[in-house]
């Protein structure tokens, strides 16, 4: 683009660590909101779980990458016992890392009109394509395509009241 060999855009690491901060804090706001009373409903799986599935939805709403280090300490556990009791409940961080992100991904998905490289970003992937492919592994399909299924299905049932 400017007579270089190749176009690339470089950032210092450095970059890496500074809150991804988003135009639309709302929609997560409201997002996280929602799945907090989901957890404390009780969405059959054990409490400690939940506090899990909050921590690293907060994580993410700061716009921070949820390590299991980062993670442990907002529960107030040390790394060791905190992947300890996940295992005994028969689960692992990147279980549930991968269920908050499904989630949330799912209800930005419906609840905005941000496309999937935003919401990629919001739910703490660094290369749109991995969301891509996790995606189509959690709904068999594109985030694009889910998105009008799901607007689709409301259009349906919303039709169907009247």
């Amino acid at each position: 683009m400017f007579g270089a060999a190749s176009d690339a855009m470089v950032f210092d690491r450095a970059a890496l660590d500074v809150p991804f901060v988003t135009a639309d804090g709302g929609a997560f706001a409201h997002v996280l909101g929602g799945l907090e009373q989901r957890i404390r409903a009780g969405e059959g799986f054990p409490a400690f779980v939940g506090e899990v599935c909050v921590a690293i939805a907060r994580q993410l709403s700061e716009g921070r990458q949820p390590s299991v280090a980062a993670v442990a300490g907002r529960v107030n556990l040390s790394t060791r016992t905190f992947q300890r009791r996940l295992r005994e409940l028969g689960t692992s961080f990147q279980e549930q890392l991968a269920r908050v992100r499904r989630t949330t991904a799912g209800r930005l998905l419906i609840a905005t009109d941000l496309d999937a490289v935003a919401i990629s970003m919001l739910v703490g992937f660094v290369e749109p394509n991995s969301f891509a492919r996790a995606f189509r592994h959690w709904e068999s399909t594109t985030p694009t395509r889910w998105r009008d299924q799901q607007v689709g299905d409301h259009r349906i049932h919303e039709g169907s009241l009247s």
